[in-house]
């Protein structure tokens, strides 16, 4: 899932790892989605991207990680200032994140600013943006109540099917087993 703004010279591209949607979550599947918000965004169309087209064809071949990196690359240095936030990264496969994580720690590095969002067991993606800027959120375990009941509530098939106690007894196992279910964002 993706979306984009711009705004000021400013571009914003980001995307959401749905653990349910494997298929379009690839290192070269997400690449090419901020490309393609980014050049949305603007009405004139982007040379690199027209000479990596070129390139393929020639080539008769599909676009490459490093290929789309320069892309993306060129494509952002035509904004004042960029922004790329990817949600979720925890939910992508590891072997597809050990290949994103150099490319977004090269990212980082210039003056793309880039943003990361990941549960904490992930330690392939605390270890690639290890010293960088770091927000821990936890929700709370009454945070965690209200949500887990939020959601029996919505279940009309469920709700008809508990009585009060189990309702409880649910409630409560989820959300202390949960251990605060945190989320860390990285920039």
């Amino acid at each position: 899932m993706s979306n984009y703004c711009t705004g000021n010279n400013a571009g914003l591209a980001y995307f959401y790892c749905d653990y349910q949607d494997q298929s379009i979550q690839t290192a070269v599947g997400l690449l090419a989605n901020l490309i393609r918000q980014f050049v949305q965004s603007k009405t004139s169309f982007f040379k690199p991207l027209e000479e990596l087209y070129e390139s393929l064809e020639a080539r008769r071949s599909k676009p490459t990680v490093p290929d789309l990196e320069s892309v993306l690359n060129s494509v952002c240095r035509t904004y004042g200032t960029t922004y790329i936030i990817i949600d979720a990264l925890d939910e992508c496969h590891p072997d597809q994140r050990k290949i994103l994580l150099p490319v977004l720690r090269r990212l980082n590095k210039t003056s793309i600013k880039v943003l990361v969002t990941s549960r904490q067991h992930a330690q392939d993606i605390e270890r690639a943006f290890q010293g960088q800027p770091r927000v821990e959120i936890r929700a709370t375990e009454h945070d965690l109540r209200d949500y887990v009941a939020s959601q029996i509530e919505q279940d009309e098939d469920l709700i008809d099917l508990l009585t009060d106690e189990l309702k409880e007894k649910m409630i409560s196992s989820i959300s202390g087993g949960a251990g605060g279910m945190s989320v860390i964002s990285l920039c």
